[in-house]
């Protein structure tokens, strides 16, 4: 799977690099140039050239020049571009997830004198972190909230009270993060971007833990009031729906 791996490689490389202009001022061949003349001359004028008398000749020639062409044409951009080279200098491998960075620096940095056998090692354990970096899953970003720009007159900060949490609630929040006190008043009233990502959170977060307790209760602040208590999870989930207009996967 891995056999592809290489070590020429350079990262400048890209698709149309070359400018435009850069191919126009570049001086035709003058040998293919002649055997453009002489083909042009051979159909005159003609597009179609199948039983023509000249056909065979025009074909050859078609192949020789642009045989010519595709073979000599990226030495001559080499060559072009050999006396305006600059010192590259190889960014810095920065990444987060500790796999995708193990695997950048064995894809990039791979040593010239490895043997065989450090080969096959090397290729089973790019294999190996592949199937990790595959397996893990993008969740929410929490320490990335965005806060809002506070003031420049300081004013004095109280705890919000139960008055920030209304009753009714937006679709995309999650009914039982709202009332978790260990969590910052952001990352209670946090709003997923889709309904269905919240419903992911709290399937994966909630509803294993809500099914274990015998007696289920709703922690919005308001609610915990007046200790509403239910005995069946889809009892929990209606009260959900009907009161606080969250609706929940059944």
């Amino acid at each position: 799977m891995l056999s592809h791996i290489g070590l020429m490689r350079d990262p400048r490389a890209s698709k149309d690099m070359v400018p435009d202009g850069v191919w126009k001022m570049m001086p035709p061949d003058p040998e293919t140039e002649k055997l453009d003349a002489e083909r042009a001359r051979l159909k005159g004028g003609q597009y179609w050239i199948k039983g023509s008398e000249n056909e065979d000749r025009i074909r050859e020639l078609t192949r020789a020049y642009r045989e010519d062409y595709f073979n000599n044409r990226p030495t001559w951009d080499i060559e072009a571009n050999e006396q305006e080279e600059r010192e590259y200098i190889e960014p810095a491998i920065d990444l987060y997830i500790p796999e995708r960075a193990q695997l950048a620096e064995i894809l990039c940095n791979q040593p010239n004198n490895l043997s065989s056998t450090e080969l096959l090692e090397l290729r089973i354990l790019e294999a190996e972190l592949m199937v990790v970096l595959c397996g893990k899953r993008e969740t929410v970003k929490r320490n990335r909230i965005q806060r809002r720009a506070r003031a420049d007159v300081k004013v004095k900060e109280e705890s919000p009270g139960p008055n920030l949490f209304p009753l009714l609630m937006d679709r995309k929040q999650c009914p039982n993060c709202i009332g978790d006190e260990t969590l910052s008043f952001e990352e209670r009233t946090f709003k997923y971007c889709r309904p269905a990502v919240m419903y992911d959170h709290f399937d994966r977060k909630h509803t294993q833990q809500l099914g274990n307790v015998k007696q289920m209760s709703c922690n919005h602040p308001k609610c915990r009031e007046e200790a509403l208590e239910f005995k069946y999870l889809n009892y929990f989930k209606n009260h959900v729906e009907q009161v606080h207009g969250v609706k929940l996967r059944a």
